[in-house]
């Protein structure tokens, strides 16, 4: 294990997250927006020439406070409330302000009628009158509609995407076969005071400035370690309770 994680020789920058603990414990009585396990965020970097065989990690900016999904850290199915432990890709950036300078992760500006599919058990672009995704789900996947799609179907599971957490998100691919159960909707997102389901968060204003500095070439991942960093990397995904 490297000082970043698990990460491929093509890869020159990482986001590293070091919680506190895997598995923390909560006071009786404790207040579902106080279950925030705090962990640290450190952005790292290093050659882009993969064949050079000294490349050193050099951290980018300062190290900052950073909060993980309420129940801690493990594998990240759906419904666990924790933040998947190891090293994972990248993937789609978005937000609700027009950012040109966000070159990667093909970011698009959300609004009202944006929404992430968190249900394996519907196919919501169907049922809200959109074209069917190729496997025919549209689990772990952005797409748009028309009006809620919970207005025909209150059993609909949708995260929608106009909203303060997500003025500025990045999503945390460590589903990438987007397999139903396995976990869905891990973002790196602003923080908006409340806890979360998996998701990793930090100040707006830190985000604001590294979403511009990804870059697609750099194979971007992100790493979530526990303390103290010789934690066992990656846990392996277990099967889904209610099936396929």
């Amino acid at each position: 294990m490297t000082l970043v994680g698990l990460v491929p020789d093509e890869c020159w920058q990482v986001v590293v997250v070091t919680a506190d603990a895997y598995d923390p414990e909560w006071p009786d009585g404790t207040q579902d927006d106080d279950k925030r396990p705090p962990a640290k965020l450190a952005v790292w970097y290093r050659d882009s020439d993969s064949t050079k065989k000294d490349r050193e990690w050099l951290q980018y900016g300062d190290t900052v406070d950073a909060v993980v999904g309420w129940n801690g850290v493990g594998p990240a199915n759906d419904d666990t409330g924790k933040s998947p432990l190891g090293s994972f890709p990248l993937g789609q950036t978005f937000g609700r302000k027009d950012r040109p300078d966000i070159s990667f992760g093909n970011y698009f500006t959300a609004g009202p009628h944006d929404y992430w599919d968190t249900g394996w058990k519907w196919r919501q672009r169907e049922i809200a009158g959109c074209e069917p995704l190729d496997p025919p789900s549209s689990y772990n996947h952005h797409f748009s509609a028309a009006k809620d799609p919970h207005d025909d179907n209150d059993d609909l599971e949708t995260e929608s995407l106009d909203q303060d957490a997500y003025n500025l998100a990045v999503l945390v691919d460590h589903n990438p076969t987007n397999r139903p159960g396995w976990g869905c909707a891990i973002f790196l997102h602003c923080d908006d005071g409340s806890r979360t389901w998996g998701c990793i968060t930090i100040g707006e204003d830190v985000l604001s400035d590294l979403l511009p500095w990804l870059k697609t070439g750099a194979q971007p991942h992100l790493t979530v370690l526990v303390s103290p960093v010789d934690a066992p990397i990656k846990s392996p995904p277990i099967e889904c309770p209610q099936g396929e």
